[in-house]
């Protein structure tokens, strides 16, 4: 079978204080294959050490995998590592996978990692997730990210989360990157709850360079035990069109001491027009003020409307 083995085995046990050692490589030149086994195991009465190193390699479907796992133990104060990479050149991929734990005594981290490249896609993908916790006063992370170079294309994906002790923060970013259609996509998403007393952030913004087009959108809401706190905010920009509209909403309860405010403006440029639209109402409980504005004006007829 044209084929060569290695086996190195060595063992000490200083009554139970245990050294094991254990390399094992095969190679078969047929199959045109590569592999080693590495396995290292170290117990100083059960302040353990383990090591296993795996690596094949595959010149006829030229691929490389190895995989490394470690494992410290010091007296449970512990840690463990894992390595996973996986290479073939002709689908021209390559994918890592490292997972990290740690336990200090179950003051826990633990970490993922994940990346594959595909250079014949053009494409690369991350993923982080890391997750903390400090005696369950816990932080999550997650990074995603992909590109793809032959559409032209970038995503990212943050979310972290954050709860000490139930009191939590959440945050989302998602941005989304096209440069063929020039385009850019921001989301972000950020909710708190300090024991219900409530903040909501949503941000969006998109721009898209070909249409010349430009968009936001703020939305926020405040709840401290219901005395609440409203804003919208939308703005879309068109300069091919060469207009612009904006849009606020805003609403204050501070518990039934209300006020509302609404502002909508439209300008086209082209049109030569602007247009106005405000509407205001407050009641200091029930002492009311309503306002009622609409204005129109173009320039092109040069005229004025309220």
């Amino acid at each position: 079978m044209n084929t060569t083995s290695w086996v190195w085995i060595r063992t000490t046990n200083r009554l139970m204080n245990t050294t094991s050692w254990v390399w094992i490589r095969t190679t078969n030149r047929l199959m045109n294959t590569t592999s080693w086994v590495w396995i290292r195991t170290t117990n100083r009465l059960m302040n353990t050490t383990s090591w296993v190193l795996i690596r094949t390699t595959n010149r006829l479907m030229n691929t490389t995998s190895w995989v490394w796992i470690r494992t410290t133990n010091r007296l449970m104060n512990t840690t463990s590592w894992v390595w996973i990479r996986t290479t073939n050149r002709l689908m021209n991929t390559t994918s890592w996978v490292w997972i990290r734990t740690t336990n200090r005594l179950m003051n826990t981290t633990s970490w993922v990692w994940i990346r594959t490249t595909n250079r014949l896609m053009n494409t690369t993908s991350w993923v982080w997730i890391r997750t903390t916790n400090r005696l369950m006063n816990t932080t999550s992370w997650v990074w995603i990210r992909t590109t793809n170079r032959m559409m032209n294309t970038t995503s990212w994906v943050w979310i972290r989360t954050t709860n000490r002790l139930m009191n939590t923060t959440s945050w989302v970013w998602i941005r989304t990157t096209n440069r063929l259609m020039n385009t850019t996509s921001w989301v972000w998403i950020r909710t708190t709850n300090r024991l219900m007393n409530t903040t909501s952030w949503v941000w969006i913004r998109t721009t898209n360079r070909l249409m010349n087009t430009t968009s936001w959108v703020w939305i926020r809401t405040t709840n401290r035990l219901m005395n609440t706190t409203s804003w919208v905010w939308i703005r879309t920009t068109n300069r091919m069109m060469n207009t612009t509209s904006w849009v606020w909403i805003r609403t204050t309860n501070r518990l039934m001491n209300t006020t509302s405010w609404v502002w909508i403006r439209t300008t086209n440029r082209l049109m030569n027009t602007t247009s106005w639209v405000w509407i205001r109402t407050i009641n200091r409980m029930m002492n009311t003020t309503s306002w009622v504005w609409i204005r129109t004006t173009n320039r092109l007829m040069n005229t004025t409307t309220f």
